[in-house]
């Protein structure tokens, strides 16, 4: 199961994270990004399928979302950004307690934001861009070859999350 396999991965990537100390930032984005951050929306497209034994393709699944994040939705989260660490600060039921509070080092290149708190299956980085001074979206493409199928696949994965800043 692609979710399964997923969090497996984000959970084992935070681990790894709480032993990793260094940063590297550069542009004002990184000092933009210093705060606490409310998400606020939330919207993912996803498609995926699998092959099977004979090469041939199965149907393609998909996968729209798009809603509004509110303090009682289950994915609900509240980040906070320092110059050299970032933390889960607060979240819904489907945020993981065992991250809550711990400083995660991250690296700030461009717009690119990297961190193991942030890791995915085919790429370790997310695009931040801002709306205003307190409006900033993460942006994801997480697309590329399935290997956890019996046969592998293909996985085409975005998502935009909306965070408003807490003054």
């Amino acid at each position: 199961n692609i979710i399964v396999m997923k969090k497996i991965s984000f959970l084992f990537s935070l681990l790894l994270a709480i032993f990793l100390s260094s940063c590297n930032h550069s542009s004002d984005m990184a000092d933009q990004i210093i705060g606490k951050w409310e998400m606020v929306h939330y919207k993912e497209s996803s498609w995926w399928y699998y092959y099977n034994e004979d090469g041939t393709q199965t149907e393609t699944f998909t996968l729209e979302e798009d809603y509004d994040v509110t303090p009682e939705h289950p994915e609900w989260a509240v980040l906070r950004f320092t110059k050299m660490y970032m933390s889960l600060i607060d979240g819904g039921s489907d945020v993981d307690d065992i991250i809550m509070g711990i400083p995660f080092p991250y690296t700030f290149k461009g717009d690119k934001l990297s961190s193991l708190i942030m890791s995915y299956d085919h790429t370790d980085y997310l695009t931040v861009s801002f709306k205003d001074d307190d409006t900033m979206v993460f942006y994801v493409d997480d697309s590329g070859e399935l290997e956890e199928a019996n046969y592998g696949g293909y996985e085409h994965y975005e998502s935009w999350v909306t965070y408003r800043r807490i003054k």
